[in-house]
């Protein structure tokens, strides 16, 4: 489907320079131009720039695992998955697109069950998100220690329960007319053992580890003055919002945008570098990849 192909590349080009022009367009009077010949502030870029390398190297390695018992990819062709996952992401509400980005590329599975097994890899990522965000919520509300424990508690019960029993519980949607198609594709999740899930979890909090860092190091990058503490946890708590608030196209960097602000914004008053830190964030770990999976989508028959 040649124009199927020639639409979405043209609303990702020009949803990523539209975005690009409008978001830096507005701060550019706020840029200290000398950060990029102190040497202090491009060793933080470039440590920022490698982190986002090894960012996407482990979700291919992510994938790959996923993968695994139904097709070896090499990790070539897994990060190909991952570059056309984003494409798709950029375009769809919540994101949803990666799910069908990667499961397209794949040879010997259907698309179906390439979908359901990309959803299991979110659904972890989903818990770490959860975990380390609500335990940083009740850090920033200053909540008392006993409360948080409670819920962060209650809601590791919970996460985890769905996540290691999440094939019983798609099991159980299926039996509804609304998820009844999807009960052959459900098969492939049986294959998972206790100990790949765990795997898959370790993975995912190695990458959202690297993704709060990456934010950390944008912020000192633009001389945001706030300390090493409040800065995680109010990172935490931004990619906490940016999870559960439903964003799409013009919607999600103004998301973005919004909860960096009021979370940051909490430790520092210098809300045009915390909001210039999100953009150049957004671009470079986003933006930018997705551009690039126009490549491997383009490639891809369809």
């Amino acid at each position: 489907m040649p124009a199927l192909k020639w639409i979405i590349s043209i609303l990702v080009i020009a949803y990523v320079v539209y975005e690009f022009i409008i978001q830096f367009s507005a701060n550019s009077n706020v840029i200290d131009l000398t950060i990029f010949s102190n040497s202090a502030s491009l060793t933080f870029f470039l440590l920022f720039i490698i982190i986002g390398f090894f960012n996407i190297l482990i979700e291919a390695f992510k994938w790959q695992y996923l993968v695994k018992p139904f097709e070896q990819l090499s990790l070539n062709d897994s990060i190909s998955c991952v570059f056309t996952g984003l494409t798709l992401a950029i375009i769809s509400p919540s994101r949803i697109g990666d799910f069908i980005g990667k499961a397209v590329q794949l040879k010997q599975i259907n698309s179906s069950k390439g979908i359901v097994i990309a959803l299991l890899g979110h659904a972890a990522q989903f818990i770490v998100i959860l975990l380390f965000g609500t335990m940083s919520m009740g850090l920033f509300y200053k909540l008392s220690i006993g409360f948080i424990y409670f819920v962060q508690i209650l809601l590791v019960i919970i996460a985890l329960t769905l996540y290691f029993k999440l094939p019983s519980f798609l099991k159980f949607l299926s039996r509804f007319a609304l998820f009844e198609n999807i009960q052959d594709s459900l098969t492939v999740l049986d294959v998972f053992t206790l100990q790949q899930k765990i795997i898959v979890l370790i993975y995912s909090i190695l990458k959202y580890l690297m993704f709060v860092f990456q934010f950390y190091l944008l912020l000192l990058f633009f001389g945001v003055p706030i300390g090493f503490e409040n800065a995680i946890i109010a990172i935490f708590c931004t990619y906490l919002v940016q999870l559960l608030v439903p964003s799409f196209l013009l919607l999600e960097l103004g998301v973005r945008g919004a909860a960096a602000v009021y979370f940051l914004g909490t430790y520092s008053s210098a809300i045009p570098q915390i909001l210039l830190s999100t953009y150049l964030l957004w671009t470079l770990n986003i933006a930018v990849p997705a551009v690039i999976g126009l490549y491997f989508f383009n490639k891809k028959s369809i």
